[in-house]
């Protein structure tokens, strides 16, 4: 049987995310979180000490989402005036990877 079990600022947060396992070792799942004043999380460290940052626009939308590992996940977004997702990028590169139009109902569209 496993435990999961939170750590949380003084906020309410969750800050780490650990499991225990019957013989009560406790793993960390998740550490370090760090949030945005006004939106969700800023980032936080996996159990095996990978980072994963997420820079936010003022709206709270992802712009980025970024390991600091070269085989890491690394991600650019673009968003249009009434927020749906247009572009996907690559790191350091501003040509789209994957591009997204809508309709007039603002139904993505093949």
């Amino acid at each position: 049987m496993y435990a999961l079990d939170y750590m949380r600022n003084t906020l309410g947060q969750a800050t780490e995310v650990g499991v225990s396992v019957a013989a009560g070792r406790r793993q960390k799942l998740l550490g370090g979180v760090a949030y945005y004043p006004l939106c969700s999380s800023a980032g936080w460290s996996y159990g095996n000490d990978r980072p994963l940052q997420r820079v936010l626009d003022q709206d709270c939308r992802p712009l980025a989402i970024q390991n600091s590992r070269s085989d890491g996940l690394n991600i650019g977004f673009a968003f249009d005036p009434v927020g749906n997702l247009t572009v996907m990028t690559a790191p350091g590169n501003t040509a789209p990877v994957v591009s997204l139009g809508y309709d007039t109902l603002d139904r993505l569209t093949p």
